[in-house]
């Protein structure tokens, strides 16, 4: 008898959690997050990254997809402002709902750093 092929379709991936800061300055934002528990019974592949178009619009603009990469900086932001993103992960079935809770941070008045300035899961 011939070898018998198994396939198993992939479902989308949950949602990233546990968005934290990891650095700012007066004109970036460094931040992280957990994978999904939920991967979808495949390797995440990707994840991509929204950043909120002006507060309270609830438009989500795409910045960038980070290869795999569980955190993302944010360059060529205003001094003293705040931001807003999400996160979504991506696997072979596509691109899974982006994180529950918008993630802010707020950037520095001048070249400084540091973290923990942020908010949100």
């Amino acid at each position: 008898m011939g070898a018998t092929a198994v396939v198993v379709a992939a479902g989308l991936p949950g949602a990233p959690t546990g968005l934290t800061a990891l650095a700012y300055s007066s004109t970036s934002l460094t931040f992280s997050w957990t994978a999904p528990a939920n991967t979808g019974g495949v390797s995440i592949t990707d994840y991509e990254v929204y950043r909120e178009s002006s507060p309270g619009s609830f438009i989500w603009i795409p910045q960038a997809a980070t290869g795999g990469a569980t955190s993302y900086t944010a360059t060529g932001l205003a001094q003293t402002s705040s931001y807003s993103f999400r996160v979504s992960a991506v696997n072979a079935a596509g691109t899974g709902d982006q994180s529950t809770s918008p993630f802010s941070m707020t950037t520095g008045s001048d070249g400084g750093g540091g973290g923990g300035n942020g908010t949100g899961s």
